[in-house]
């Protein structure tokens, strides 16, 4: 061991490959060369090789800032241990497809390379469902998300964020009517604000020409009057068409649709 703290010299070029782009760890690079963990470490403070500038070469791709940002909307939580946040999901049982649909277009950034799985209250209810699970690492690129507004989100909205997000919140129904089956579907807006829901509102109807109601729950009850707080976003029938063509527009629309079959018109 003496011996390669002597005189293993590790090239710089080839190092910041493995440890910038490859993504690998002191450890795993030590066993390429067959050295120890340390002497990749000392190599790597010679040449100002640091974790710092590793964390920033991760860069998303289009699709993979198009999901996040349906996410964002959706289901997608941004938790923090320190300096930078990760990205975290989770679902039940029956949609574990659509989880690992999600794992797989960002597991590069994950350290796990398969996806959790959470007894969660299962022993609990009779009816209860395992919880499946993943998390990214902490990276800077993840910091953004976490500060994107909903209304930062929605204006940003494309074909792949749109979908993402009607699956994550939205619903698919059927009601009875005289000509038969009558397909319809919602999109939970709960937790937005009235600007929120006005930029979502011109989004919808301008970029992808859907027509819709948004439904208030009554909230409070004070002197001034009441209060409304938005329960959900409701599309009639005659757009349900226009929907599935929009998901068919997504790169995500094929490996979705397998996915979340009960959510998906053909």
């Amino acid at each position: 061991m003496k011996e390669a703290w002597n005189k293993v010299n590790l090239n710089k070029e080839e190092l910041e490959h493995l440890y910038y782009n490859e993504k690998l760890t002191q450890k795993q690079i030590g066993e390429r060369f067959g050295v120890s963990k340390p002497v990749i470490g000392r190599n790597m403070r010679k040449y100002g090789i640091t974790k710092d500038k590793q964390l920033l070469k991760y860069r998303e791709t289009d699709k993979q800032r198009d999901l996040l940002v349906g996410s964002v909307l959706g289901d997608g939580t941004f938790m923090t241990d320190g300096e930078n946040y990760r990205a975290s999901f989770r679902q039940s049982e029956s949609q574990k497809d659509y989880l690992i649909f999600k794992f797989n277009q960002l597991k590069e950034f994950c350290k796990k390379q398969t996806v959790g799985i959470s007894a969660g209250n299962k022993n609990s209810f009779a009816n209860a469902e395992l919880i499946y699970y993943f998390h990214t690492r902490s990276l800077p690129l993840f910091n953004r998300y976490k500060n994107m507004s909903v209304t930062d989100a929605i204006v940003q909205l494309n074909y792949n964020s749109f979908i993402i997000w009607m699956m994550d919140d939205g619903s698919l129904y059927s009601r009875n009517h005289p000509k038969g089956y009558s397909p319809y579907y919602t999109l939970s807006v709960n937790r937005f604000d009235d600007k929120q829901v006005e930029v979502m509102s011109k989004t919808l109807l301008e970029r992808f020409g859907l027509r819709h109601t948004i439904k208030k729950r009554e909230r409070t009850k004070a002197s001034s009057g009441k209060s409304y707080s938005y329960g959900s976003v409701y599309f009639p029938t005659s757009e349900t068409a226009k929907i599935s063509s929009i998901f068919k527009k997504s790169s995500f629309y094929t490996e979705v649709k397998k996915a979340m079959t009960y959510k998906i018109l053909d």
